[in-house]
């Protein structure tokens, strides 16, 4: 368990802005990096008033104990239906913030920033699209290691090895830093997607509101 959870911590750093930032410096200069950084930081503050993240020490423990109260199929469905509700609050929070950032982002990056920073078209957008895919993936994570799965969410975290690659892929061909977050998305998805598959393979059939 713990392996899997270190290890897993680890995989799942390519995921993050500060790599991003990274790569950024190294294809696209100082004053891109200078935007992404300032942005990313406010995309990392906004993270942290995120229903999930603000009351996981409650939440998760709240969802552990529905989860060991019964036993079967219906305790199962008990935590997929607790954690998606979870997910779902935090991706209320981000649709409301990324409708904001849509509309007046870049003006508020501006504003912020004092006029000493111009975040390039989209990028606080596309930086908030980060916080919905690391709902799901919190979510999922959960969920596989209150069922004793943590392996299947280790070795789905391998795909997250792919972003750095595919961030260096997007940046070199487009020099547009906001699809740099994209591309992380994508692999972040990809990561769920492998995770969930994972579990179902093992006899745990998570079923969350993929329509929302």
């Amino acid at each position: 368990f713990a392996a899997n959870a270190y290890g897993s911590f680890v995989l799942m750093l390519p995921l993050g802005t500060e790599v991003m930032t990274a790569i950024v410096a190294r294809y696209l200069g100082a004053e891109a990096t200078a935007a992404f950084g300032f942005v990313a930081r406010l995309m990392e503050i906004a993270r942290r008033y995120l229903p999930m993240d603000m009351f996981y020490s409650v939440l998760r423990p709240a969802a552990i104990g529905r989860y060991e109260s019964g036993s079967g199929e219906a305790a199962f469905g008990r935590l997929v239906t607790d954690v998606d509700r979870m997910v779902g609050a935090n991706l209320i929070v981000v649709g409301l913030g990324t409708a904001v950032a849509l509309a007046a982002g870049d003006s508020l990056v501006s504003l912020l920033s004092r006029g000493n920073v111009e975040s390039p078209t989209l990028l606080l957008p596309a930086l908030l699209a980060l916080l919905a895919t690391h709902s799901i993936r919190r979510g999922v994570e959960l969920v596989a290691y209150v069922v004793g799965q943590s392996g299947v969410f280790a070795r789905a975290a391998l795909s997250s090895l792919a972003a750095p690659v595919l961030t260096v892929l997007v940046l070199t061909g487009t020099q547009q830093v906001q699809l740099a977050p994209v591309a992380v998305v994508l692999v972040d998805l990809a990561y769920s997607g492998l995770a969930i598959l994972g579990l179902r393979r093992a006899g745990w059939p998570v079923a969350f509101n993929y329509r929302r």
